[in-house]
This record gives structure tokens, sequence and C-alpha cells, in this order.
């Protein structure tokens, strides 16, 4: 059965508890390395919530959804993943409830606002809600996302209040675990209690090997010849979303270049469902049409790694992981700057 969109009246109680969040202004004791979790009544998933604001660019609370979610959080708070990293925009599995300036609101906004009857005066003070999905451009909330985001804005408010009155409160009882606010029904009412949770286990990423067409590898093994060539691969997002039906999302890519001359062999976007088969045989093209089997592939992603595990042993090529693709992010770089402008 389809889900139908948030009512008025709930799009107003979002609203306002998003207007009393701000009126709190948590972010002037509590900073993004401060987590707790606000679990959903609805589906049981825990949204580990942070504060933004302490450096007064970007006053907003996030609620990273589930142990994967967090654990992103966390890599961008240990340096494992780069704040300049250009894919790091792509990782973020979170609901964001941020407080704009009206010039940098969206329009949909700026009209349900007035249809609900609602005003906001100042900077900062324009509530904005999205959701950040991998791969995928932010978006409006559904209605289940707007029923969490409102548990989220109040439960937090409750956590941030104490903990001015108490940090001690936010001491872990063990390591590893994060004080959740947890919903119990009693007598008929929903009652929000503390516990202190360890999160589940992390879903381990399985990078699978590319199938390889074993007459299209013969075939290329006599018709094109060996050179001294070393060929840069990565996949990554590429940096304009397209928009297919109602949630745009950002294509897959696959970028090949010559490792000396900066010589780009081929680009090619994908939807990231079905991309493997794409970009196997856009990688073999280019060997095709080149006529030249490289030395060596370089790759910095474990996933293109194992993606081109196969291949590579068939083609006898040397497979690297590096950590910089010099000619691919340069071309990265060009390519942005066009598609934005």
């Amino acid at each position: 059965m389809k889900e139908t969109g948030p009512s008025p009246i709930e799009m107003k109680t979002l609203y306002r508890a998003a207007s009393e969040f701000r009126k709190l202004a948590p972010w002037e004791w509590m900073d993004d390395s401060d987590v707790f979790g606000v679990q959903d009544p609805r589906t049981a998933e825990i949204g580990y919530c942070c504060i933004l604001g302490a450096l007064e660019e970007v006053f907003a609370l996030v609620a990273y959804i589930g142990a994967d979610g967090l654990k992103v959080h966390l890599n961008m708070q240990n340096g494992k993943i780069e704040l300049d990293d250009p894919d790091a925009m792509f990782m973020q599995d979170c609901l964001m409830a941020s407080f704009e300036n009206k010039e940098n609101m969206d329009k949909d906004d700026i009209r349900l606002i007035k249809r609900l009857n609602l005003n906001f005066r100042g900077r900062h003070a324009w509530p904005m809600f999205q959701r950040y999905k991998p791969g995928y451009f932010p978006w409006h909330l559904d209605l289940g996302e707007v029923l969490f985001m409102t548990d989220a804005l109040v439960q937090a408010a409750e956590v941030c209040r104490r903990l001015l009155e108490n940090d001690a409160l936010h001491t872990p009882t063990n390591e590893g675990v994060y004080l959740v606010r947890v919903p119990q029904l009693e007598d008929g009412k929903v009652v929000w209690k503390d516990e202190w949770r360890k999160p589940q286990s992390v879903k381990e990423t399985s990078f699978s090997v590319a199938h390889v067409n074993e007459l299209h590898i013969q075939q290329l093994k006599k018709e094109a010849k060996r050179t001294a060539a070393e060929w840069e691969i990565d996949f990554f997002y590429a940096p304009t979303p397209i928009s297919e039906g109602k949630k745009p999302y950002y294509p897959y890519a696959i970028m090949i270049a010559d490792h000396d001359t900066g010589f780009i062999y081929d680009v090619y976007l994908s939807r990231l469902e079905g991309h493997k088969k794409e970009f196997m045989e856009h990688f073999l093209s280019c060997i095709e049409n080149t006529k030249q089997i490289p030395k060596e592939i370089m790759v910095r992603k474990e996933e293109a790694a194992r993606f081109f595990e196969t291949c590579a042993a068939s083609l006898q090529i040397e497979l690297r992981v590096v950590k910089r693709l010099d000619a691919v992010d340069s071309a990265r770089r060009s390519m942005t700057r066009h598609l934005q402008s």
C-alpha cells in the first residue's frame, strides 16, 4: 500500500518542534562530538544525533540512521574520511533539521510555511528538513521521516537541557555505548526513558568480482598489444544529479585515464543498480578501441580492486591499490567545474 504524505497538522507539529529546539540553542554548550540516540517508535531504528553550530557556520540537528550512519559520522570525526573528500557528501545516511536564512530556503518550503500560517524571523531562524541518502540528492522528508524527525527534535531538546544542568549525564556506563532515548508504552501512553546501548554491528560491505566474458578476453589477447601504459581507474558519484521520476539521484561513474599523459580514455555514467556489467563493458571497450593492454591498473577503492581482480588476472595486468590518482582527480575537478557551471 502506497504511503501518503504528511498532513498539514503533522508538518505544523514538526515545525513547532524545530522552533522550540532552536530557542534552546544547544550548540552554545554542545558540539558534533556529543552523540546520543533516539529510537524511532515506528521502526525501532536508532537515529544517532549530534548538534551542529559550535563553529557558527551550520546550525542543525543531524540524526544518523542506524549503526552504518553512525560509522560514517565517526569516520569523519576521526579523520578516516577527510572533510574535503569529494565523495564524503555521498556517504551520509541521515535526517537533518537545519536553521537557515530565508534567502537560502527552498521555494517549496517557503510556500509550505505560508500555507501553514507560520512565520519565522531573523538569521538562522527558518527550519529546513532534508533526507540525505547515499547516492541521492538531499530530498524532502516522507511521512515516516517527518514523524521521526519530530520525535528526534523533542527528545534531543530534552537531552540537551539535561546535559546543560548535568554534563555527567553523557558519561557512558561502559566503553562503546551511547545514551539512547527509548519509547515505551505505559497505560496506553508513550513514555520516553534513558538506556545505554551499544550500536548494532555495522554491515560489512561485500565487494564482488565482476563477471568476465572469457571469449572476449581471449579475443582481446589476440588483437591488442601489450604496452607499458599505466591506467588509473576510479568509481565515484557524478556531482550533478539526474531527475528521473520524483527523487533525483547522482549517477555512478567510471573514469579511465592514462597515468603519464592524463588522457581520458572513457567516462561513463550509470545508475548504481546495474553498473557492474556496464563498467566492465566500458573497460574492455577501452582495450578494444585503443588496441592496447596496459601493463598496470591503478585504483584506490577496495570496491574497484575487487571488481577488476579476475579480469586483470586473465589479461595479465598488474592491479595496484594506491592512495592518489592524479590524472583522475584533475579530470574530476575539471568535470565538476564544467557541470556545475
